[in-house]
């Protein structure tokens, strides 16, 4: 059982060796329709601001029920992505961070 401390640890080295920081990222999240432009504010917030957002899409599940919502931001290192990720689990309508 590993703790959270490693398995911080091992989520910043499987960042760090698939992504280039600084660099673009992009964060995907299925939410409740209402709860997209949250999503999207929270995730720029956590960067340092809309400047941050380069593309915002979104695709609307096939009953309209929950919205897949892909923004990709430029962040500066592989903590930025895991604060930005934290961020995205206390929106409120967020059902799942990809």
């Amino acid at each position: 059982m590993s703790t959270d401390s490693e398995a911080r640890a091992q989520a910043l080295e499987l960042l760090a060796n698939h992504h280039e920081f600084p660099g673009m990222f992009e964060f995907r999240a299925v939410v409740l329709p209402e709860s997209k432009s949250a999503t999207v504010t929270a995730v720029a917030a956590a960067v340092g601001g809309e400047h941050h957002v380069e593309r915002v899409t979104e695709r609307r599940s096939s009953k309209g029920k929950y919205v897949s919502v892909r923004v990709r931001v430029q962040v500066e290192s592989a903590e930025m992505v895991l604060e930005v990720y934290a961020v995205l689990k206390a929106v409120r309508g967020v059902m799942t961070v990809l």
